[in-house]
């Protein structure tokens, strides 16, 4: 991720495909999970788990979306929170839930990456970090997770 002075960056990553390439990752197969590319609007009965995050870095800024995977925690892409160029990314808090259903803005407690992250090869897999929130969400629910 090259970031761009005063411009948003978006993730290109879908919230529902971090969250499923941990799940493989941990060796689960969940049911009826497919690639998405290009994303797809959703209503919000069906965004009730989705975050997004916006990361600032002196005069650099990007966002980036997540998914609520306890009700204090959200799983979001390492390289949202860690930059190969920038270092560690400020993000103060996320927003939780759909933007047309009342999503609620969550202060961040702490950052958790995954520990064989390389901000400088992210390719190499492991692309993984844990926002802990500083309290749980109210008004979304996490994601399920698979029987």
């Amino acid at each position: 991720m090259k970031p761009t002075p005063r411009r948003s960056l978006s993730s290109r990553s879908a919230s529902l495909g971090l969250a499923g390439a941990l799940l493989l990752a941990c060796g689960l197969q969940v049911a009826g999970t497919r690639a998405l590319y290009g994303g797809a609007e959703v209503t919000p009965e069906d965004a009730g788990s989705l975050a997004l995050l916006r990361w600032r870095k002196g005069s650099w800024w990007g966002t980036c979306s997540g998914t609520l995977i306890a009700p204090d925690a959200v799983l979001t892409a390492a390289h949202c929170v860690r930059s190969a160029t920038l270092g560690d990314l400020s993000i103060r808090n996320v927003q939780v839930g759909h933007p047309r259903a009342r999503p609620e803005r969550i202060n961040v407690l702490r950052v958790e990456v995954h520990p064989q992250f390389d901000a400088q090869h992210a390719e190499l897999g492991r692309d993984l970090a844990v926002l802990r929130l500083v309290r749980p969400a109210t008004r979304a629910q996490p994601m399920p997770s698979p029987r």
